[in-house]
């Protein structure tokens, strides 16, 4: 329940969704500052509010794990490379040696 006491009928809320492909960008548009304004009168949880619109926490927090999943992931794929051997018999970290320089 939220804290109006209201809860919304999913099927006002499929509607909504259903409907907004068929809107042009202009009614987009506005939709989108109702929707704005809405947020900035509630207040709750607005990290950053301006023109474009507003981030929430909820944004933050999507944003961070999204960065987090992808980080992760190319961690797991570095570590399931092999190494690449140089002439001393060693992983090759890409640096030259100084006796291979002045060769």
């Amino acid at each position: 329940m939220r804290s109006n006491g209201h809860v919304p009928d999913m099927s006002t809320v499929a509607e909504i969704a259903a409907a907004l492909p068929k809107l042009t960008t202009s009614e987009l548009v506005q939709i989108e500052r109702a929707l704005h304004d809405l947020y900035r009168q509630r207040g709750g949880g607005i990290v950053y509010d301006d023109t474009y619109g507003t981030v929430t926490e909820a944004d933050l927090t999507a944003s961070a794990d999204e960065a987090f999943q992808a980080y992760d992931q190319a961690e797991a794929e570095d570590a399931k490379r092999q190494p690449r051997w140089g002439l001393a018999g060693g992983p090759w970290d890409g640096r030259q040696s100084s006796s291979s320089r002045n060769s």
